[in-house]
């Protein structure tokens, strides 16, 4: 059975990454996903009852959880320039050139 993509939300695809089973009594499902929040609840039922089919447990409480991946981006800055050279071109950065300043 081929798997729905779900929804835009706010003009954004919600990117489905990879699924797991940390346990197995009860059946325990989590779906790393880029926005956990964002998944409408039709889109769980859905992706719960595919799972129910597709594994032959009819009846069986299956539980769901949604995370959200960390960005490996969020907390980096970039190097400042000490001349202010950044913002005009990056590729005449004294930064990426390492020119020294007399």
């Amino acid at each position: 059975m081929p798997l729905i993509r779900p929804r835009r939300f706010a003009g954004r695809r919600i990117r489905l990454d990879y699924i797991t089973q940390p346990k197995s009594r009860p059946p325990t499902f989590v779906l790393f996903t880029s926005r956990a929040d964002a998944v409408p609840e039709a889109y769980r039922r859905y992706l719960v009852n595919s799972l129910r089919e597709s594994f032959d447990l009819p009846g069986t409480p299956i539980r769901l959880t949604l995370r959200e991946k960390k960005n490996p981006y969020a907390r980096k800055k970039r190097p400042q320039c000490p001349r202010a050279c950044v913002r005009n071109s990056r590729d005449q950065c004294c930064l990426r050139i390492k020119v020294e300043v007399a």
